[in-house]
């Protein structure tokens, strides 16, 4: 579809090999889709999908929801928009380069570990919009086509997730 740049391209296919949750749900896809080589019987899909939620359940201290990741604007009007959820705080902020906006993100959180090569994705009206994936510094960009309410997910290799839904992308 040609919605990455080339190197984000490479960023993204290479998360999607390396990481277990993605793939995982990409086999599940596959299996609903009716992808050839990817038949699996209903009941292993089924535990998987329990097992998921299972740890969903787990790790929901570390997931922000809109009952605990709390937007604050910082600094100027312009400033960075801040979320806090536990002991994570994700920074975004809208930058608008000759008509081509960008979000550009940063990660803060004492296991930092756990979020380098995060892919991040960005929906918009029930459709992803943008990706990027988490660099070493716990930053990362994409680029989008468009501004408004987005859903940003930010999803580790682990399975764990930060999702700020909602959050409002307007120059």
């Amino acid at each position: 579809m040609d919605l990455l740049d080339r190197a984000t391209q490479i960023s993204v296919e290479r998360h999607l090999r390396e990481c277990n949750y993605c793939q995982t749900e990409l086999d599940d896809l596959r299996f609903f889709l009716g992808v050839p080589n990817a038949v699996k019987a209903k009941t292993e899909v089924k535990g998987r999908i329990e097992q998921r939620i299972n740890e969903w359940i787990g790790t929901l201290v570390t997931v922000a929801t809109p009952s605990n990741a709390l937007p604050v604007l910082r600094g100027t009007d312009n400033g960075p928009l801040v979320f806090k959820a536990a002991d994570i705080t994700v920074f975004l902020q809208l930058q608008v380069i000759q008509k081509h906006f960008k979000l550009v993100g940063q990660i803060l959180d004492e296991n930092d570990e756990r979020w380098r090569g995060a892919l991040v994705k960005v929906h918009q009206l029930n459709s992803i919009e943008a990706v990027g994936i988490v660099d070493d510094t716990m930053g990362f960009q994409c680029d989008l086509r468009q501004t408004g309410a987005s859903d940003v997910r930010i999803i580790a290799e682990t399975g764990v997730a930060i999702i700020l839904p909602h959050v409002m992308l307007e120059q």
